[in-house]
């Protein structure tokens, strides 16, 4: 349990960080206490599946994600999930400052940009959508 946790934590730091938020920022849109955020970041909170439910709807992702489940979007086509791991592929040999990441960083960053990934073609897929739509 505590290696899902663990895996919770992170996933809600990286996207909150992924989109400039302050955990207090965080907290305001989504109707939680100043405080929930940094408790649930720092460990000594857990989620409730309420609370759950309301990251997931503002991040985008689904609870599954959230918890390490699976990465894969119920949208995602075969050919969306070839290309996302081609991306990752592409991007295989990463450093900072001159020095290659170690597997845990890597295994990290692979995280973060799965998820930019399967933001950036959802938002792709609804703007060809509304596209397709105003066409018609």
């Amino acid at each position: 349990m505590a290696q899902e946790d663990d895996k919770l934590r992170s996933r809600l730091v990286d996207l909150r960080e992924s989109r400039n938020l302050s955990q207090s920022d965080l907290a305001k849109r989504l109707g939680f206490d100043n405080s929930i955020i940094s408790k649930i970041e720092g460990g000594s909170r857990r989620v409730s599946a309420t609370e759950l439910s309301k990251f997931a709807d503002f991040f985008g992702v689904t609870a599954d994600y959230l918890l390490g489940n699976h990465q894969t979007p119920e949208w995602a086509t075969e050919s969306d999930i070839i290309d996302m791991k081609d991306f990752l592929n592409s991007n295989v040999n990463m450093a900072f400052g001159g020095v290659t990441l170690d597997s845990k960083q890597k295994k990290r960053v692979d995280e973060i940009l799965t998820q930019i990934y399967w933001d950036e073609l959802q938002k792709e897929k609804k703007r060809k959508l509304q596209e397709g739509n105003a066409n018609e």
